[in-house]
């Protein structure tokens, strides 16, 4: 590589990570629209899988009938954080 006082000619690291940061900061912002979102997908069905507070866990549903566990609507609160 040919230098001019010292200096490289061509690609710096600063060209480098100048350009790295700029495309990854493109690529963050191309896709924020759907990274950011509050809303729920809602799986398809209206209701986002379950009742009116969320769906039943698989691993919790076993204890539920065996009515070790209350159902979800009775374990979480009214306004959950």
């Amino acid at each position: 590589m040919t230098e001019t006082r010292g200096v490289p000619i061509g690609t710096t690291r600063r060209a480098v990570l100048r350009n790295t940061a700029f495309i990854a900061m493109a690529g963050m912002s191309a896709s924020a629209c759907s990274v950011f979102s509050t809303e729920p997908d809602g799986g398809g069905n209206g209701n986002g899988g379950g009742g009116a507070k969320g769906p039943e866990a698989p691993m919790l549903a076993e204890r539920v009938e065996a009515g070790n566990l209350p159902p979800v609507s009775e374990r979480l609160p009214t306004n959950p954080l």
